[in-house]
């Protein structure tokens, strides 16, 4: 059977990082780092280990007698106590680190070596040590041999010695074994060596990418293990207890295991990262377990089980050696043959089944494959195991159940397993108060909203699956915890919660869907296995694998849900992962938007005006280091920021102590972030930015393109993003800084713009309609209606102007519609009831744009210059450029008010009155129209005064701005003042 990994954890910053088992009862783990920290684990589960730490950098450590033995940075062997890590002694001192050491399980000695290129072997009860010198180079590794006359090294100067403690000298020495180098921390492999536990009889080492096994006294090579399936060199190996099993780690975090005696590979196992090994260890009690270490500062253990077949190096020579046997699909005989021979004979066993040795054609064979080479054709499929977003992982004692902009689920439970109770804090006590639940069934899974807490339980014995549902704002002062069991053979694999909803995701790939009330609503069918899940308000996002992705990637797709009264909208999208990435967290922006962050700590989100991913941040430039990774609690687009925990060497923060909620803004990765370009570029491209309204930004963009002599660059800049008054600014600029063909092209833009304005905006709503209308189940705005209305055909009404011989009854504008035009004054009134007005009839007015253009068009001041600059030059020969320039301003700038002053005499801006009317009452109102001179004169001689406009202005305004108010010849539309066509005068 292969190696079984437990789950790794971290348990130092990332380098260098050694590991040993406690040698005293307890038997547990004792690590040193980096960080100068030495910890004590009960066992890889324990969340709170033992700390102390006793310098800058804890290099290597050993247990003996129940003490600890640290080599650091101090250039000592410093002793600690167990449990309570605390210093007791010194074993020894070197004048550079210590980098290894080692011992033997009944040897009162311990074998210390040091950078200084110095080996110590010291005598812990006695404190006599003997000093080992002839290495050029720091020491790597060490190993004491169990009767206590020799210790073999290696060395950073490439080669492998064995020294005779008693006698202080080199028996024999290996040389170009392992890369050369000059520092202990930079050493590329370690070519640990490693006499056999028991007797050291035998003494192994690495050599590239085999175990050499040489002879006791003679030195001697005695057999070589091999991996065929080796990447890369290995680095460390290590005899177990027993003196059967031998343990070798590669570069790349490979690890391998053998059976001493009969050559056989036991297991193999790749690492996850591929992370080199730093540090190996075998439990002292038993050969099945195996600690390691690797530099990423994590820590594992690995479960080894033993079987008596062949695998490995030794099945591949067999089936090279037997090939033919297989391909005609004849079985090998038994050990307990007739002649009781080891001897396999292909001729007897042909004869045996009276097969000839050209009987079958080679057609038939080469039909005939084997089983195991079927099995090389299987793809290495990545599927990401489901998890809870805002979660920690649940196998510690103490983990993180929720963790969002709402509060925190933490659950603890007891070293034995027997206890563990839940609690929930809210970061908004008006909310709801904190809670304290005892976890008697053991719920793993939970998601928190404003409206409930969820918490799911998995199947266990003859119960099954449960969901448990505390609601916090529900009306009454009933009970308001609900729970529901899960169909038989269903389990829970995701939760979310929002305002209106609660959505279980299942091993069945279901998704079922409940009100906060407890009232089952639809039940979904999943394409493929879900990842993720999240709620926020009345969206819900899940994530689920969609298909095999190429080597290392994954194919995962989004379904994007809008719980909308008693209808569903929903959108599937494509999830983008960096390469060979996994997802981290799935979320709901303050904005609805969703957002991911994938294990390379890019954190994107769906832009919903392009329908398009964008990369919103890439928080390894945000000042952290290589192995820390951020915990997101929630993500902001109106502020621009996330909200996180810095977790240091790890994915994940402790429950102990609290951890503190840092901002972190989200700065979207352009080139070149430092230099002021990138800046103005990141401010245009933000999200929630429109580029158009960023004018400062525009024009200091501009501004830096002149100054670099990029003038095309200014041009694209104004015809892409800029704004009708951002290019004005752009070419009072250009004129400033000289620039007069920029200014005139600038100019031509302007124009251009203004012209080409209103079919643009009509193009962009077309193109963004095709997008929107593109997927039947697209997800509309909020404030769409849940249930869509039947459409209501207005009817069409016909605008005709009146006629000049044509007049109208005059009316008080300010009566209002429907009331008697007589109504008794005084106590009269009180004796009849006012009659309820009837709703008027709603119709549409459509103003009616001028059709001819009086205005001209306003010359530029560039066109201007250029036609009138000759006759500037012959009135003013003095004077230089510049000056004529400003000459040539104050010039245009007194034509072009003389021309406005003009301009506003005439009555350019007025357009004629048009009345609605509709076939049914067109009998009617002609019938009561008349021609009355007198009104006539009254309108001429009004139209030329402000009064009536002052007059009914305000009405207007108080009416709205579609409003139509006048007296029949003056009329009030959007606040301006129009006229009928009975004012001829006026026209």
């Amino acid at each position: 059977m292969p190696l079984i990994r437990k789950p790794m954890r971290y348990a130092h910053q990332e380098g260098h990082t050694d590991v040993c088992y406690y040698s005293g009862e307890k038997r547990g783990l004792i690590t040193c780092g980096c960080d100068g920290d030495v910890r004590s684990w009960l066992n890889l589960m324990d969340d709170d280990p033992t700390t102390s730490c006793i310098s800058e950098q804890a290099i290597t450590a050993i247990s003996k007698n129940g003490k600890i033995f640290v080599g650091n940075d101090n250039n000592t062997v410093q002793i600690l106590t167990y449990p309570d890590l605390e210093k007791e002694g010194i074993v020894t001192r070197f004048s550079a680190p210590v980098s290894a050491l080692a011992t033997t399980k009944d040897s009162n000695l311990i074998a210390s070596g040091a950078c200084d290129m110095r080996i110590q072997i010291t005598n812990i009860n006695t404190s006599e040590s003997i000093e080992l010198e002839g290495h050029e180079a720091p020491i790597l590794g060490l190993s004491l041999d169990p009767k206590e006359e020799f210790v073999a090294s290696s060395s950073a100067d490439g080669s492998i010695r064995i020294w005779n403690i008693k006698e202080k000298r080199t028996v024999h020495i290996w040389n170009n074994i392992l890369p050369k180098c000059n520092s202990f921390f930079n050493a590329k492999s370690y070519c640990t060596p490693s006499f056999k536990s028991t007797d050291g009889s035998c003494l192994a080492y690495p050599s590239n990418k085999d175990i050499v096994i040489v002879e006791r006294l003679s030195w001697k090579e005695l057999c070589r293990l091999k991996c065929s399936t080796l990447k890369t060199e290995l680095s460390i190996c290590k005899f177990s207890e027993c003196g059967t099993r031998i343990a070798a780690s590669s570069l790349h975090g490979e690890i391998i295991v053998w059976n001493v005696e009969t050559k056989e590979i036991i297991g193999y196992l790749e690492h996850e990262q591929d992370t080199k090994i730093t540090a190996l260890a075998w439990h002292v009690d038993h050969s099945n377990e195996i600690a390691f270490c690797d530099a990423m500062g994590k820590l594992g253990c690995i479960d080894v089980i033993y079987t008596s077949s062949k695998s490995g190096s030794e099945a591949i020579l067999d089936f090279e050696k037997n090939e033919d046997t297989i391909k005609n699909d004849v079985a090998l005989p038994d050990d307990d043959d007739d002649d009781n021979e080891n001897v396999i004979s292909l001729n007897k066993i042909k004869a045996s089944v009276n097969l000839e040795d050209d009987q079958k054609s080679h057609s038939d064979i080469d039909s005939e494959k084997p089983p195991c080479d079927t099995k090389t054709f299987v793809p290495n499929v990545k599927l990401q195991l489901s998890f809870q977003p805002g979660s920690t992982p649940s196998h510690l004692l103490s983990y993180f159940m929720m963790w969002n902009d709402v509060g925190m689920v933490r659950c603890f439970s007891s070293e034995d397993g027997e206890e563990s109770s839940i609690e929930v804090e809210f970061h908004d006590v008006t909310v709801h108060r904190s809670m304290h639940i005892n976890n008697y069934l053991r719920h793993s899974l939970a998601a928190l909203s404003t409206q409930a807490l969820v918490l799911s339980c998995a199947a266990f014995d003859d119960s099954p699956s449960k969901i448990v549902v505390i609601v916090l704002q529900g009306w009454g002062s009933g009970n308001k915890e609900w729970s529901l069991d899960l169909p038989e053979g269903e389990e829970t694999e995701c939760l979310a919660v929002g305002d209106n909803f609660i959505a279980v995701a299942t091993s069945k790939r279901n998704l079922r869907i409940f009100m906060i009330g407890g009232t089952q609503r639809e039940i979904l069918a999943l394409p493929g296995p879900v990842i993720a899940m999240n709620g926020l308000g009345n969206h819900l996002v899940i994530a689920y694998h969609a298909g095999i992705g190429p080597a290392g990637d994954q194919n995962i797709n989004l379904l994007w849900i809008q719980i909308q009264g008693a209808h569903l909208r929903s959108q599937t999208l494509m999830l983008p992962l960096s390469p060979a990435s996994d997802l981290m967290w799935l979320g709901l922006s303050d904005a609805r938007s969703p957002t991911i962050m994938d294990s390379d700590d890019i954190i994107r989100i769906y832009d919903k005006r392009s329908c398009q991913w964008r990369v919103l941040c890439d928080t390894n430039a945000q000042g952290k280091g290589k192995t820390d990774h951020y915990f997101i609690i929630g993500v902001s687009e109106y502020e621009r920021n996330m909200r996180c925990i810095l977790c240091k060497g790890s994915y994940y923060p402790p429950t102990t102590p609290r951890p503190i909620i840092t901002e972190v803004f989200l700065s979207a990765p352009l080139c070149e972030p430092e230099s002021e370009k990138t800046e103005k570029e990141r401010k245009l491209w933000e999200i929630g930015n429109n580029p158009s309204d960023e004018t400062e930004a525009v024009l200091t963009l501009i501004a830096l393109a002149c100054r670099s002599n990029l003038e095309y660059r200014a041009v694209d800049i104004c015809e892409q993003i800029a704004s009708s008054k951002v290019i004005d600014l752009a070419v009072r600029y250009a004129l400033r800084v000289n620039k007069m063909a920029l200014a005139k092209k600038l100019e031509t833009i302007a124009d251009s713009k203004v012209e080409s304005k209103d079919s643009k905006e009509e193009d962009i709503e077309n193109y963004q309609d095709d997008f929107t209308s593109n997927d039947n189940s697209s997800i509309n705005n909020e404030e769409e209606e849940d249930i869509p209305l039947p459409s209501i055909q207005k009817p069409v009404i016909e605008i005709k102007p009146l006629a000049i011989n044509q007049t109208l009854k005059r009316v008080n504008p300010f009566l209002k519609a429907g009331s008697p035009s007589l109504s008794p004054r005084g106590l009269a009134g009180l004796n009849t009831l006012p009659e309820k007005p009837q709703k008027p009839a709603l119709t549409k007015v459509v103003p009616i744009k001028s059709k001819s253009k009086t205005e001209t068009k306003k010359e530029s001041f560039v066109n201007w210059y250029a036609k009138n600059k000759k006759n500037l030059q012959e009135e003013f020969s003095e004077v230089n450029v510049a000056e004529l320039t400003k000459i040539g301003l104050t010039r245009y700038k007194e034509e072009t008010a003389q021309s406005n002053t003009n301009n506003t005499v005439g009555p350019s801006e007025l357009i004629k009155k048009r009345k609605l009317s509709s076939p049914d009452n067109e009998h009617s109102s002609e019938a009561k129209r008349f021609v009355s001179n007198k009104l006539s004169e009254f309108a001429f001689d009004k139209c030329r005064n402000t009064e009536v406009f002052e007059k009914f202005a305000p009405v207007s305004r108080a009416l709205g701005t579609r409003t139509v108010v006048g007296d029949g010849n003056h009329v009030v539309v959007e606040n301006k003042f129009l006229f009928g066509e009975d004012c001829g005068r006026c026209q």
